[in-house]
């Protein structure tokens, strides 16, 4: 299957939540998933429910019973998906699994200029939480945000405000320059945009993400995971991505887009695209 090739003007980005590496023959397979992910040839991709290395809890973070499958000596997912593509890798864990930290991640090709872990955790509920990274593009400095929202409405619509508000904060580091663009990416648990999930983020992103059915693997049915271009990003083109293994490797199919760095700052954000 092709792949959605970069140009000097565009980037590949990509979604994908990799279920623990657990595919749907209930095998832990981490090379069959990296092997997914060096198919999609992306430029920069956001991950969920990723299982990084052991050690102990970080601050904040919750400990759970130990998943019935989990083995302690496993590798690191992250470490090892970043080692198989070549890419820059940071983690976001949200709580810790069996002593292993567990949550999103962030690949990229471009250096990643800075990161942060930025929570969004609701009392009573698992927690959860976003990564947000400044990644020194081709075209210029791009604000990357990979999530992870809850499963019950009105914790989404909770998460969906955090996040917004999170959005119209700006960076406090020194860099060379301000972003030119912004993108989320992540798994969103929700279908369709009247959804209150959605009403924040599209007043501060400035439009409807594409709708592409993802989940489950082997015949999609829902568009839970997106890759939402904000202001300064416009999308190309937008397509699940069902090559083999990805169909078996997880429950979700990766979400793959092209975006353009917009000069004007203003993005194209027809969910029609692609």
């Amino acid at each position: 299957m092709p792949t959605l090739s970069s140009s000097p003007d565009t980037l590949t980005i990509a979604t994908y939540n990799v279920h623990t590496c657990v595919g749907l023959d209930r095998r832990r397979d981490v090379g069959r998933v990296a092997r997914v992910l060096r198919g999609l040839d992306a430029d920069i991709i956001g991950l969920q429910e990723v299982l990084g290395p052991g050690g102990a809890d970080l601050e904040d973070l919750t400990v759970l019973p130990v998943l019935p499958d989990s083995d302690p000596s496993e590798v690191d997912q992250l470490a090892t998906f970043a080692d198989a593509l070549g890419c820059e890798a940071r983690a976001g864990a949200n709580l810790m699994r069996a002593g292993r930290r567990y949550g999103n991640a962030l690949l990229s090709r471009h250096p990643i200029v800075a990161a942060r872990r930025f929570s969004l955790a609701r009392d009573g509920r698992e927690p959860r939480g976003a990564i947000d990274a400044l990644i020194q593009a081709p075209r210029g400095c791009l604000r990357v945000v990979v999530t992870h929202f809850g499963l019950s409405g009105p914790e989404r619509a909770w998460q969906a405000e955090r996040l917004a508000s999170l959005l119209g904060t700006p960076w406090e580091v020194e860099i060379k320059a301000a972003p030119r663009a912004t993108v989320v990416l992540g798994d969103f648990n929700d279908m369709w945009p009247p959804s209150p999930t959605y009403r924040p983020l599209i007043d501060r992103l400035g439009g409807r993400p594409p709708w592409r059915r993802t989940w489950p693997a082997p015949l999609p049915l829902l568009p839970l995971d997106k890759v939402w271009p904000g202001p300064g990003a416009r999308l190309v083109s937008a397509r699940a991505w069902r090559g083999w293994p990805a169909r078996v490797a997880s429950d979700h199919l990766p979400l793959i887009a092209r975006l353009a760095m917009d000069s004007g700052g203003a993005g194209n954000h027809d969910p029609a695209v692609g």
